[in-house]
C-alpha cells in the first residue's frame, strides 16, 4: 500500500464522507457484518428494512399512504413480500404524475435531485438522499473487496454522464485527494484512447470502472501495440452501464490480466447485483428487493 493510498483509506476518504454527510463507512461495516451471518439471518434483516421502509413510506409520503390504503397494504403484515403483490408496477409516468406526494423534503441534508440518463426516451427526474448515496457506494466498495480492492486504493473511471464530467478545480482536488481520476468515454478518438492510456500509466489503478464498450476500445488499442498491458496491472475491471459481450470480457481479461466483474444497477436504484470473484451475479438483498415478473404477476424463484 502506497503512502497515498494510505491517506486516502484512513484520513480523505472518510473525512470527505464525513463532509458530504454519508454514512458510507458505516453501511460498509454493516455489510461486512450481514456477510459473516448465515442467510437466515440475512432474510431477516432484509425484511426489517423492508418494514421499516414501508412504514415511512405510509406516514411520510401521501403517495404511498394512498396507495396503501386502496390495496389494504399493512407493513406489519406476517408475510409481508406476498402482501406487496397487492400493489400497482410503479412506471415513470407514475412518478412524474405524483411529483411532490412521493417526496419527503425532510431527510438528513435534504433530497438530492437527480435523473436518469434518458435511454429509453425521456429523462425521469427524482431524489435521493445522502443514506442512499451511502448505500450506493458502500454496496461498491463491499463486493470490490472480495477482489482484494481496499477504500483509498486507486480508481480509474471511464464515464461519459455530463454530470459526473463537468468538473472544476475543487472537483479534481477532491480527486486526487481520494485516489480517483475520471477519463472521457464520451470523446474516444484515437488521439483521446492514447491519452487515455498514458493516464492510466501513470496512475496506476487497482479498479478501472466504466461502460465496457469504452474500457474495450482501451483493449483493442492496447492489443495492436502489445499482446498485453505492459505496466502495472490492475487488480479488477468492473463493467455497467451497458451489457457486456463475452468477446469484450475475454479482450480485457487477456489485455490487463486481471479478473473482470460486471456489476448491474440504475441511476434511480444503484447497485442491484454484482459478480463475485466465482463468476456468480449476488443481488444486493440488504438493499434491494429483486421481483420477476412472468405476464404482469410475480414469479416463483424457481420460474425466474
Amino acid at each position: 500500500m502506497s503512502i497515498a493510498e494510505w491517506v486516502a483509506r484512513y484520513g480523505t476518504y472518510p473525512a470527505h464522507e464525513w463532509l458530504c454527510g454519508r454514512p458510507t463507512l458505516r453501511e460498509l461495516r454493516r455489510l461486512r457484518q450481514l456477510a459473516d451471518q448465515p442467510p437466515e439471518a440475512v432474510q431477516r434483516d432484509a425484511v426489517e428494512r423492508l418494514r421499516r421502509l414501508l412504514r415511512f413510506a405510509a406516514t411520510h409520503l401521501p403517495y404511498y399512504a394512498e396507495q396503501f390504503r386502496e390495496a389494504g397494504l399493512d407493513p406489519d403484515a406476517p408475510d409481508i413480500r406476498t402482501a406487496l403483490n397487492r400493489l400497482p408496477v410503479l412506471s415513470k409516468d407514475d412518478v412524474r404524475a405524483a411529483g411532490d406526494q412521493m417526496l419527503c423534503k425532510h431527510v438528513p441534508g435534504g433530497p438530492i435531485p437527480y435523473r436518469t440518463g434518458g435511454t429509453t426516451g425521456r429523462a425521469l427526474h427524482f431524489y435521493l438522499d445522502r443514506r442512499q448515496q451511502a448505500q450506493r457506494m458502500a454496496a461498491r466498495l463491499f463486493m470490490q473487496e472480495l477482489f482484494g480492492v481496499r477504500v483509498g486504493d486507486r480508481r480509474a473511471y471511464v464515464w461519459g454522464s455530463p454530470i459526473e464530467s463537468v468538473r472544476g478545480r475543487l472537483k479534481r482536488l477532491r480527486d486526487r485527494l481520494i485516489n480517483e481520476v475520471l477519463l472521457d468515454a464520451f470523446d474516444m478518438s484515437a488521439d483521446r484512447v492514447a491519452a487515455h492510456l498514458d493516464r492510466l500509466r501513470a496512475f496506476e489503478p487497482r479498479v478501472i470502472y466504466g461502460y465496457p464498450s469504452a474500457i474495450a476500445l482501451l483493449a483493442e488499442h492496447i492489443a495492436r501495440r502489445k499482446q498485453r498491458w505492459p505496466y502495472a496491472r490492475p487488480r479488477l475491471i468492473v463493467l455497467t452501464g451497458e451489457e457486456t459481450l463475452p468477446e469484450q470480457r475475454a479482450k480485457l481479461q487477456e489485455c490487463f490480466g486481471c479478473p473482470v466483474a460486471t456489476e448491474y444497477g440504475s441511476r434511480e436504484m444503484g447497485v442491484i447485483a454484482h459478480e463475485c470473484p466465482q463468476g456468480r451475479l449476488h443481488i444486493l438483498t440488504p438493499h434491494v428487493l429483486v421481483e420477476v415478473l412472468r405476464d404482469g404477476r410475480p414469479a416463483p424463484p424457481d420460474k425466474c
